[in-house]
């Protein structure tokens, strides 16, 4: 599967993690990948983001919500 995925073009959402470590298997992307990790833990999302720019706060989201902040982040490649 991590051969496959450093080839395409896909987005790893890995929802609720608890330890910045638990998260860090699912980072085999390529170029073309995008992870989205979320977690109630500031300390892991500092740990996983790129930098601090790459941190969200956010209020925890309905489905409808999560699937339109989804649609208007106009994810590209």
């Amino acid at each position: 599967m991590a051969a496959q995925l450093r080839r395409a073009h896909a987005l790893l959402i890995v929802d609720d993690v608890w330890q910045a470590e638990h998260a860090r298997p699912f980072s085999v992307g390529g170029p073309g990948c995008a992870m989205l990790v979320t977690t109630r833990h500031a300390e892991v999302a500092r740990a996983l983001a790129p930098d601090a720019r790459s941190v969200c706060n956010l209020a925890v989201l309905t489905e409808p919500e999560s699937l339109d902040l989804l649609a208007r982040s106009r994810l590209t490649w």
